[in-house]
């Protein structure tokens, strides 16, 4: 650790922060599509603003952000209809002036442009949403194609089911659903992306505008999508994407290691204090990193009261446990979902010590 960190011991998220304090995405796609579902999903809020059911009523040049998550802002386009031409114009315009050449806290950091997953033979990219794709290329934006509702895909494979078919199990009948949806999926969908750009980044969505707990394959396929946009990223944007998401606990992880978490536990482990600052100095500010980096949603501010700090300096007498222990703790990170699932809160949810002492465990046993 260099001497200027030491003299200041700034958290590394304070820098990151400061330099670019949201997560800046836009989110490209027609009524109906599910943007709305999308967002408050991956992001942990309840927005209402997207214009996901009404046409016509959004401006892309809007900021939507979130009192529950204040670590992205959200640019919202109603996507390319047929025969119509404005809505390109407007988000062409949009992207000359959020792109690579704007200041960082300025620039859009990656695109999501929502395809609904067509039936009956419907196309799936109009004429407008190729455009876009060149245009958003040209840009240097990080950009994915996010197919939706996958779900409904399975329902009508569930329509045209055979009396025969239906007097199998419903084991069977899920898993012989599931396969036929994932040929169409690769039929329709697969194929008109792959004509269109074959190296665009891809994901898929499901359940989502149900409203109620999701599945493991619809956790599974959102934490997907997450992961695919870190993997365009670099830098700030990265941290900031890792900061900002609720939806991928691996995700929040890897970024509160990369955050600063191992160069920390290594002066721990050699001292009992850096040069000039006691112990508890260096465990608050690492824990300031820990609760940037895992955003969660707390309004009232519980992970800095008194009362949780003081239960934070006990981890200073934690003995780190051998390495097959950590791996058993940390083998499935399905284990960590519920302390960023949607709209969860600090006092109800989790234990009060819970959101430090899992994201501090799995620094001690993954760095």
């Amino acid at each position: 650790m260099d001497d200027a960190n030491l003299n200041t011991l700034r958290p590394t998220t304070e820098e990151i922060l400061a330099e670019c304090p949201r997560f800046r995405i836009l989110v490209v796609g027609r009524s109906g599509v599910g943007k709305s579902s999308l967002i408050n999903y991956a992001f942990g809020v309840e927005l209402a603003t997207v214009a996901d059911k009404v046409r016509g009523t959004c401006n892309i040049e809007n900021e939507i952000t979130s009192e529950q998550n204040p670590r992205f802002v959200l640019h919202d386009s109603m996507g390319f209809e047929p025969g119509q031409t404005q809505n390109y114009e407007t988000a062409k315009v949009f992207l000359e002036s959020r792109g690579e050449g704007a200041a960082l806290k300025d620039r859009v950091h990656a695109i999501w442009l929502c395809i609904q997953i067509p039936h009956a033979g419907s196309r799936v990219f109009e004429s407008g949403d190729e455009e876009f794709l060149k245009l958003a290329a040209q840009s240097k934006v990080p950009t994915i194609a996010v197919f939706t509702q996958f779900d409904n895909l399975i329902t009508a494979m569930e329509k045209v089911l055979t009396d025969k078919e239906l007097d199998k199990s419903e084991t069977e009948i899920d898993a012989m659903l599931y396969r036929r949806a994932e040929a169409e999926f690769e039929k329709t969908c697969l194929r008109s992306l792959r004509r269109i750009n074959r190296r665009l980044p891809y994901a898929r969505t499901s359940e989502l505008a149900r409203g109620s707990t999701l599945s493991h394959q619809a956790t599974v396929a959102l934490a997907e999508l997450v992961s695919t946009t870190q993997t365009l990223l670099q830098g700030t944007p990265w941290f900031l994407s890792a900061i900002s998401q609720r939806a991928s606990a691996r995700e929040k992880i890897d970024g509160s290691i990369k955050i600063g978490m191992k160069k920390y536990w290594r002066g721990l482990a050699a001292s009992t204090s850096f040069p000039g600052f006691t112990l508890e100095k260096c465990l608050a500010t690492i824990h300031s990193d820990i609760t940037e980096s895992w955003n969660f949603n707390d309004p009232d501010d519980l992970l800095n009261t008194e009362p949780f700090l003081t239960k934070a300096k006990a981890l200073s007498h934690v003995v780190i446990p051998d390495d097959p222990e950590v791996k058993s703790w940390f083998g499935n990170a399905k284990h960590l979902q519920a302390l960023i699932g949607v709209g969860a809160t600090i006092a109800t949810q989790v234990p009060v010590a819970a959101p430090i002492v899992i994201p501090v465990a799995a620094v001690i046993g993954l760095s």
